[in-house]
């Protein structure tokens, strides 16, 4: 039976931007060009290439997007903000600990009731660049789709025409 996927993952360090640990940096930040900004202590913080664009496209086509970070809240979303990429996202699952599939099974109960469906672990997309996450998200929530960031996939380009392909064979029915 075909599973549309229509829920979006996404990790922040080392997937959404270069840096691995943004809990460690000191805001304010302060942009340097849209891609790049400073914390207060001079360390930069890139975007990784076209994720902007790749964010823009899931929302554009349906996908509930959404963060899901371990890190310390407050400091995560003011680089968002200070990235202008936190609207791009329609919710962020940021906590402070290591249980990402803990976060994802409260954050999918959260958005059964806002999207009023209900969600099979296959029409979930998980994008992370480590696979330390993966046995227990597998426990708490069932087998999601992984996308292993940098390993599996080059570029968010490349994720992108994966996920097209997979709507169009999931979804086309």
């Amino acid at each position: 039976m075909p599973c549309c996927p229509k829920i979006l993952f996404v990790d922040l360090d080392g997937t959404v931007w270069d840096c691995l640990d943004i809990s460690l940096l000191t805001p304010p930040f302060t942009g340097i060009n849209e891609d790049e900004v400073m914390d207060s202590s001079g360390v930069v913080v890139k975007l990784f290439p076209k994720v902007r664009d790749f964010l823009k496209w899931a929302k554009n086509t349906g996908f509930y997007v959404a963060s899901l970070s371990w890190n310390i809240r407050e400091i995560a979303i003011e680089a968002l903000k200070a990235l202008n990429i936190y609207e791009l996202f329609d919710n962020h699952y940021i906590e402070f600990h290591p249980h990402k599939g803990l976060v994802m099974k409260k954050a999918i109960d959260e958005i059964k009731t806002l999207i009023r469906q209900e969600i099979k672990p296959c029409s979930i997309v998980y994008i992370d660049d480590r696979t330390i996450h993966l046995d227990e998200v597998k426990e708490e929530v069932g087998e999601v789709v992984f996308i292993h960031m940098w390993k599996d996939f080059k570029d968010y380009d490349e994720v992108r025409r994966f996920l097209e392909k997979l709507i169009q064979e999931e979804c086309m029915y």
